[in-house]
């Protein structure tokens, strides 16, 4: 078998996790039912790797291989989000964690009891949550760009057994009911006394869904928040920062129209 092959084996005898094949350099599943296909089975994946033997390698998260993932969107300010959260609130426990092709983070942790984690996307700008009926690409897969998946080596899973995720950021994974609405005079302390590090992003995305939501231009949305990230924010944001956060809203925003409109 293939480097690819070899490591779906491993990922199943070493740790029993649930694996399947994406065709190469993508992230489509090889199997006409894709994630409900990943298995244990050693003959099947025996099979599928010698069928395609440059096939990336998923892993289903949730139940079916025992964790969640934090997944960190670099573009759309993941890291950077979470850096700020962990100046705030301390440092995550130590845990396997990925680096993706893409140049974003895959952050693995324990299952909680009693809490069912689901595949969500941008619970905040840049951050997905792959859970119950998700999936990973892992190492030894290449991204797309052409670039590898790869284990931080202070992290691999070898050597580094899975933790569990502080009682927030779980809280923030599972949470389904809208946030209490912000009143007009919450709006207007945040633009008047601006943030300091460890909120700004939080606060970006925070203003730049409450433009977009009342049909304010994406473009005009961002020149806006450019001005107020330069006056307020200590210290401000790099202006990729900020592009990145509003054009993650945005797309969000977009699509819940869309949702809208089908109905």
């Amino acid at each position: 078998m293939t480097e690819f092959g070899r490591a779906a084996v491993h990922y199943v005898t070493k740790f029993g996790w649930s694996v399947f094949p994406l065709a190469p350099r993508t992230k489509r599943p090889i199997p006409e039912n894709g994630l409900n296909a990943a298995t244990r089975h050693l003959p099947t994946i025996d099979h599928w790797w010698r069928q395609t033997p440059d096939a990336n390698v998923a892993v289903a998260t949730g139940t079916k291989s025992g964790f969640w993932v934090l997944d960190l969107d670099e573009k759309a300010g993941g890291p950077d989000w979470l850096r700020e959260q962990e100046h705030e609130r301390g440092q995550l426990p130590r845990t396997p964690q990925q680096l993706t092709g893409g140049g974003g983070e895959h952050i693995l942790f324990a299952l909680p009891d009693g809490v069912q984690i689901r595949n969500r996307v941008a619970i905040v700008p840049g951050v997905d949550v792959r859970g119950e009926g998700g999936y990973i690409v892992v190492a030894p897969s290449i991204h797309p760009t052409g670039r590898a998946y790869y284990w931080d080596v202070a992290r691999h899973p070898l050597e580094t057994p899975l933790a569990m995720a502080p009682e927030w950021l779980v809280k923030l994974a599972v949470r389904t009911a809208p946030e209490v609405a912000t009143s007009p005079a919450e709006w207007v302390q945040i633009i008047q006394k601006g943030t300091n590090e460890g909120s700004r992003n939080d606060s970006v995305a925070r203003l730049a869904g409450h433009l977009l939501r009342r049909g304010i231009d994406a473009l005009v949305a961002l020149e806006l928040l450019q001005a107020w990230n330069a006056r307020s924010c200590r210290p401000p944001l790099g202006e990729d920062e900020v592009i990145a956060t509003v054009d993650s809203i945005a797309r969000v925003e977009a699509r819940r129209l869309e949702r809208g409109t089908r109905r």
